[in-house]
């Protein structure tokens, strides 16, 4: 979920498709919050300007995803760290509110000055410094949180992934061909390999509670510069080490994937020490990504850009498995 600072706005004026929302400002009207103006971001997610100044509105199913995430990042909050937007409570005192089948919770809106990417430097080592703060606040918690969130194995979720990949290979290689459909199935079979054999190294990292998904569209940098961490849907108990692997795979992308960029950078210094680490950067989790599951429903043009990315993200990538390779045996 991304936050803008220039929304196009509707006024509350809300007709066929739109029905749904109607009732629930309507609803909202008599908690409290009255809608003069809304933008629908994504179907569950919905901007509004209201009485009470500008809120996020995000749909949910099950309310104990919200009451769980609202109870931790208020324990963090509580504890020093302020840098994560939480729920925030309706009028009448409730976290949520009801409207058929459909549950929405309500935050606070936070103006971002730029889109953060990972494209630029400064920001991969402001979301890589943030990270740290989270996880050293986190940890403390875990213990006391451990009940409400789900256990998380990247092993398991990988392994998966990479059996759907295979169920689907006929319709891959038809996009990307048979010799770059080998590579990537080569290099997950790999990665996994190595990682069942350190998984240990996790086992000795302490559990903690990760945010589940360290995409750049979750972290905003406020008017002032200040950075912080949205939507902790996918939060779950694990070792800090997974969410700084799934960190760095999305940073490789834009180092050439070369470890070396990435030292120079003084980023993950004590993470490229670990056996498991290295191994899991060995895994292709950003090719083995739904995308290559829908190429039915792509055009020819966007079928081609996706075979041209591959070809140039598959030679790339073939220098860091040689670079992590030669690492491994010495570590």
């Amino acid at each position: 979920m991304t936050y803008q600072t220039t929304m196009k706005m509707k006024t509350n004026t809300i007709i066929g498709d739109d029905l749904k929302l109607n009732r629930l400002f309507f609803y909202l009207r008599k908690k409290g919050i009255h809608v003069k103006h809304y933008y629908v971001n994504k179907p569950h997610v919905v901007f509004v300007v209201t009485t009470e100044g500008p809120k996020v509105l995000k749909r949910y199913q099950n309310p104990t995803v919200i009451n769980r995430i609202f109870l931790f990042l208020h324990a963090l909050s509580q504890s020093g760290y302020q840098q994560a937007i939480n729920f925030e409570h309706y009028p009448n005192g409730g976290l949520y509110v009801k409207d058929e089948n459909d549950i929405w919770s309500m935050m606070p809106y936070v103006p971002s000055i730029k889109r953060v990417s990972y494209k630029i430097k400064q920001h991969r080592k402001d979301v890589f410094t943030l990270l740290n703060k989270y996880h050293h606040y986190a940890q403390p918690f875990c213990k006391a949180h451990s009940d409400f969130f789900p256990k998380y194995s990247l092993i398991e979720v990988w392994t998966k992934r990479l059996s759907h990949f295979k169920e689907n290979q006929h319709a891959i290689i038809a996009c990307i061909g048979q010799d770059h459909y080998k590579q990537l199935c080569e290099w997950a079979e790999v990665a996994l390999q190595l990682m069942n054999t350190y998984e240990h190294d996790v086992s000795a990292n302490e559990t903690t509670i990760i945010h589940g998904d360290v995409a750049a569209h979750n972290f905003i940098q406020n008017a002032w510069g200040q950075y912080f961490m949205i939507d902790f849907d996918q939060a779950a108990q694990s070792s800090s080490l997974i969410e700084y692997i799934q960190l760095a795979q999305r940073f490789l992308m834009y180092e050439n994937y070369s470890l070396q960029h990435v030292k120079e950078e003084q980023l993950f210094e004590k993470q490229l020490t670990s056996p498991f680490f290295l191994s899991a950067l060995l895994f292709p989790s950003m090719f083995l990504l739904q995308l290559y599951m829908n190429t039915d429903y792509l055009s020819y043009p966007a079928v081609r850009k996706l075979q041209i990315w591959t070809k140039k993200e598959v030679r790339k990538r073939r220098r860091l498995y040689k670079e992590i390779v030669s690492i491994i045996p010495n570590i």
